[in-house]
């Protein structure tokens, strides 16, 4: 079983295209509401994959939601951050959640194979 961070050490050379969000006017000019839905689980999985990326090393939901391209940390908060933390897939770093000085990280779960 490896960890975590084990895993991500393999995940140097990976490209990841954090900021791909989709163009509101495209999504308009698509057709369906299959269409559309798939569009947008594309986007909400790219922002998952990206939240946890980036919480290999401890960050703050302020950096985070910049990164990924949200103007309100609480949105992004709500949409993300917290089913991943209830899920058990990130943790805080301090035990005050409420904390100025609170970050971010990927939990170290183990991993078969």
């Amino acid at each position: 079983m490896r960890s975590w961070l084990q895993k991500s050490e393999e995940l140097s050379n990976f490209k990841f295209l954090i900021n791909s969000n989709i163009l509101i006017d495209k999504l308009k000019k698509v057709g369906s509401w299959e269409e559309k839905s798939g569009e947008l689980l594309k986007k909400r999985g790219r922002i998952l994959l990206g939240t946890l990326l980036l919480t290999i090393l401890p960050i703050s939901i302020e950096e985070l939601a910049k990164i990924l391209g949200y103007k309100r940390k609480e949105r992004y908060r709500d949409d993300y951050v917290k089913p991943l933390k209830e899920n058990g897939l990130i943790e805080y770093t301090l035990e005050r959640a409420n904390d100025p000085n609170q970050q971010y990280k990927i939990t170290q779960m183990d991993i078969p194979g």
